[in-house]
């Protein structure tokens, strides 16, 4: 797994964050990456099962998204 970069923002640190959105018929897993100062986060990225390995694509593709940085 990458590691992530700092915060774009605040320069302080970020962590994977993992969550559930729940509704009446189902409930969704997903993770974001989260700036421990400033609370900036990248969109939630679902995911269906740890067991299929798509916990670590999620994960993959949120620190990617994290540590994109504009040029």
């Amino acid at each position: 797994m990458s590691e992530l970069k700092p915060c774009p923002f605040c320069g302080r640190e970020a962590r994977l964050s993992y969550a559930e959105r729940e509704d009446a018929f189902a409930t969704e897993p997903y993770v974001i990456v989260m700036c421990c100062s400033c609370g900036i986060r990248t969109p939630k990225i679902f995911y269906v099962s740890e067991h299929q390995g798509e916990l670590g694509t999620a994960e993959a593709m949120a620190i990617q998204k994290w540590n994109r940085r504009a040029e």
